[in-house]
């Protein structure tokens, strides 16, 4: 059945400017809950996710599954998950990263600009160095690991 689910909402996805990020089927038939989560380059509002709500249900009505789920939720992917696309960093220019490298190093900063420009996708990152300098370095997105924003408390 998840097969099917992410073909309904692949299919649903794809027809609009938002990326689907992931999909959670949790649970007993007919008590699954079905978390979708989708994400966009620009803010993701209230509106939006309403508005896929309605037609991934739709689908998923069209198809005779709704009778499988005892709960259902359309949601943002949430500043505490990394990371899938590097479209997904737009809307968090300014805002501090935690990076681990597919190397094993980690890197902690600023996100400060993203390159798009031949196919690159780097990320710009602003860090201090031990002698409390800054310092600016591109990131490949297809070398990192993980990447999700650093939470403050």
């Amino acid at each position: 059945m998840k097969e099917k689910i992410f073909d309904i909402v692949s299919k649903v996805v794809e027809n609009s400017d938002l990326m689907l990020i992931d999909i959670h089927l949790r649970g007993e038939r007919k008590n699954y809950i079905l978390e979708i989560f989708i994400d966009s380059k620009d803010k993701l509002d209230f509106d939006v996710l309403t508005d896929m709500n309605n037609k991934i249900w739709d689908e998923i009505v069209l198809n005779r599954l709704d009778n499988e789920f005892s709960k259902f939720i359309v949601s943002s992917p949430g500043v505490d998950r990394p990371f899938k696309y590097f479209d997904q960093l737009y809307k968090h220019i300014g805002k501090d990263l935690i990076i681990k490298m597919k190397d094993g190093s980690n890197l902690t900063g600023k996100l400060i600009g993203l390159n798009d420009k031949d196919t690159k996708n780097e990320l710009i990152i602003e860090f201090e160095n031990v002698e409390k300098e800054k310092n600016t370095i591109a990131v490949e997105f297809n070398q990192i690991q993980y990447s999700k924003v650093k939470l403050k408390f």
